[in-house]
């Protein structure tokens, strides 16, 4: 009989031990109820934390997707507008949807307006909708963008190309160190 075996026993055993304890404490923790904090005095934010967890960016068609829609009435007058077609069932939209999210937050000059093209009784991406049709949507995602005066300047390739630059542009400024933003490994 190797020697080693009792060391190696007792180490699985205490393992087993500390992930069971972890597993009791998650457990106490997460169900206490969680008691609000009593204050008098409202909680001030301040400018550059209420520029970051502001952003405009909503559903443009939450009552009802896949249905046809009047994209101009989701543009938003004196701000450029990106509106994405999307579906739920699309690895490619939900890839991108955070990074449109920071997106949003550091321009304060942009809207972005998302039209779901996915009718609720379908479980997959419906290219088929009338909502899909109306645009001629085959692709997903797929972008409009809108100047400050409600008009198209970029659609379909285009489109897509300028929204993936502006991620890469606008959000690495805030998100990467000054030195890391501009640096790329390969110098």
């Amino acid at each position: 009989m190797n020697e080693r075996t009792p060391i190696r026993t007792t180490t699985t055993l205490v393992r087993v031990m500390l992930i069971f304890t972890a597993s009791c404490l998650l457990l106490y923790y997460c169900s206490r109820p969680i008691t609000p904090i009593q204050t008098n005095t409202p909680i001030e934010l301040s400018p550059g934390l209420k520029k970051l967890l502001s952003s405009d960016i909503e559903e443009a068609n939450p009552n009802t997707p896949g249905e046809r829609f009047e994209i101009t009435d989701c543009t938003r007058p004196g701000k450029f507008t990106i509106v994405e077609f999307y579906s739920l069932f699309s690895p490619a939209c939900l890839d991108i949807e955070p990074k449109l999210e920071l997106l949003a937050r550091t321009r304060s000059d942009l809207a972005i307006r998302k039209l779901n093209i996915d009718r609720p009784e379908m479980r997959a991406i419906d290219l088929d909708s009338p909502l899909a049709k109306q645009f001629h949507i085959t692709t997903l995602p797929e972008f409009k963008i809108f100047d400050q005066d409600d008009k198209l300047v970029a659609e379909g390739e285009a489109a897509r190309r300028e929204v993936e630059l502006s991620i890469l542009r606008d959000v690495s400024k805030k998100v990467l160190p000054a030195d890391q933003s501009t640096n790329s490994p390969g110098h």
